[in-house]
Order: structure tokens, then sequence, then C-alpha cells
């Protein structure tokens, strides 16, 4: 009988934050004094239909008297108005951001920088990213509600391929986000700790 606070901690989703067909907008979501909002957009071009969006909640809910509990609710923006279905191809994208710079860089300009995850274990990260130019690079590691955890690098760079990890050490199982930010692109990856 006690009355319950119910609070969002986290969104995620199951498409590009900004993919092709679905606005251009970033971020997708927001938190705003422990409540929701999501877009009902969706990716969906006619060489890339699309499935429907599926948003997921995560939220805490307290008694107030030091009990808690925790769940996750799913939306659906779905492709059209005559198939309202959504189908979940994987919580992989973090809702709130990080977002790019939105300078409207072209395609070939992004292709020339990477970001790679490779091996994960339960120590470590292995990060890899290419350059091709000088600059001022950021890469930093997120958690699901856009809480920067990490700054792998902070510094100016020449031209090149670098291998850099991130210490996993006291780091709980879980999703996280690996964001590369140099000459006016940002690039976001997604690490999985298992164990």
């Amino acid at each position: 009988g006690d009355p319950v606070t119910i609070a969002v901690t986290s969104i995620t989703q199951d498409e590009p934050v900004n993919g092709r067909g679905d606005g251009n907008t970033c971020p997708d979501a927001q938190i705003v004094r422990g409540q929701a909002s999501v877009r009902a957009e969706r990716t969906g071009t006619p060489g890339v239909p699309g499935n429907g969006r599926v948003y997921a909640i995560h939220f805490t809910a307290d008694d107030g008297r030091g009990e808690t509990c925790t769940g996750t609710v799913f939306a659906c923006a779905p492709h059209d108005q005559g198939d309202p279905t959504c189908i979940d191809d994987g919580q992989r994208y973090n809702s709130l951001g990080p977002c790019g710079s939105g300078n409207g860089l072209g395609a070939e300009v992004v292709a020339n920088y990477s970001l790679k995850v490779g091996e994960v274990t339960s120590t470590q990260a292995n990060l890899e990213f290419s350059l091709p130019s000088d600059g001022q690079v950021q890469l930093s590691v997120f958690d699901v509600s856009g809480r920067r955890l990490a700054t792998v690098e902070n510094a100016q760079l020449t031209a090149g391929t670098y291998q850099r990890s991130w210490n996993l050490g006291g780091v709980s199982s879980g999703m996280y986000f690996v964001r590369l930010q140099a000459g006016g692109v940002s690039l976001t990856k997604t690490v999985l700790k298992l164990r």
C-alpha cells in the first residue's frame, strides 16, 4: 500500500540515433525529472524500408522506505500505419545520444575515419581508430544513460591508426558506448561486457 515513485533511468533503441529516413534528428529521447519522451520516428527509405523502431525504457520504482526494483517497458514506433507492428533488432543504441556535430559532413569525409571495437574481456576492451589527418581527438566511453564513464584519449594526434584499451576493472556487466570525436566527425560503437 505504499506510494511508489517511478523514475526513468535510461532509454535505448534498436535503430541508429540518426539513420536514413528517420527525420535526421538526435537525440531520439529525453528524460526530464524522471519521465521519458521518445520520438515517433523510425528508419525507412525505399531501398531500406525498416521494420519499425523499438524503444526500451528502463526505470526504477521506489517505495520511499528503502525498497526498490527495476524494470523495462518497450514502445513501438511502427514503420507505417498500415502495419502497426515493430521488430526488435537488438537494443544497441543509446536514445539519449551522444549525437553527431550536425555540421553536414559528407559520407566521403566520414568514411575516412574509423572506430572499431576488438576483443572485450572481463578486464579490458580493445579499441582501434583511424584518422585521415592530424587533429584533436577525444575517445570517450558512456553508459546507457549518457553519462561519461571514461576518457580513453584526449590529445592532438597525427594521421594514422591507433590502438587503445579501456580498463573494465570495476565496470558492471552491460552495454556501453565508445565515441570518437575528431575533425568534426563523431563515430559511436557499442561495447558489451558479458562478465
